[in-house]
């Protein structure tokens, strides 16, 4: 008779009950929403570093034209203002002119300057003249609340040092 018992006892104990189901179905489902949030966090990331290295690529990229062209550099035909465009056909205006395309065209809201100023340092109002070129790249980007940001890259280098 115990023997009995005992194994009506174990019968009535076979399988989950609904709620233990919906209780599992809840946890799955919160760790897969946060597992999608991940991942868009993660896109949004990666957009910006991506747009990030393009902006000091494309100052990179105006350095060496000017350090191919130091006389031009150091006598200012390379210098224009942000977000100002130079004229002119000679070569120096011609590259700034391209850079400022490319930097219009791969940044969102893309514009670029030149300087040239006596102190290295990026804070300092550019004199116009002196032996470092400040080169700044500006875009935007889009916040957690979507509107957009101005973000800045400069780059300070010495193109033409005097002797």
């Amino acid at each position: 008779m115990p023997l009995t018992a005992y194994h009506q006892s174990t019968s009535s104990q076979r399988g989950f009950s609904l709620i233990e189901s919906l209780v599992a179905m809840v946890v799955l489902s919160f760790g897969l929403l946060g597992l999608a949030a991940l991942q868009v966090n993660a896109l949004k990331y990666n957009q910006v570093a991506h747009l990030r290295s393009q902006a000091t690529t494309f100052a990179y990229q105006i350095l060496d034209a000017m350090r191919a062209s130091p006389t031009s550099a150091k006598s200012g035909n390379f210098d224009i203002g942000l977000g100002q465009s130079l004229t002119g056909t000679s070569v120096a205006a011609v590259q700034v002119a391209d850079w400022q395309a490319d930097l219009a065209a791969q940044l969102p809201g893309g514009r670029g300057g030149i300087c040239r100023s006596a102190n290295p340092n990026p804070s300092v109002n550019c004199s116009g003249n002196g032996d470092f070129v400040i080169i700044t790249v500006e875009w935007s980007e889009a916040d957690n609340t979507g509107s957009r940001n101005a973000n800045q890259f400069q780059l300070v280098s010495q193109v033409a040092p005097s002797s």
